[in-house]
């Protein structure tokens, strides 16, 4: 997310924020994958 994207986002960008976007992109096979131990890395390509 971008300075901008952040400062325009209407809820606070917490940690439990964050984890539930990457949660939603995971499920949709977007731009991050799951790791072990319920990390993410960026996917590759």
């Amino acid at each position: 997310m971008t300075h901008r994207g952040a400062t325009l986002h209407k809820e606070p960008l917490t940690p439990g924020t964050l984890k539930k976007k990457m949660d939603v992109r995971v499920f949709h096979g977007r731009y991050f994958e799951p790791r072990h131990e319920g990390r993410y890395a960026r996917k590759t390509g």
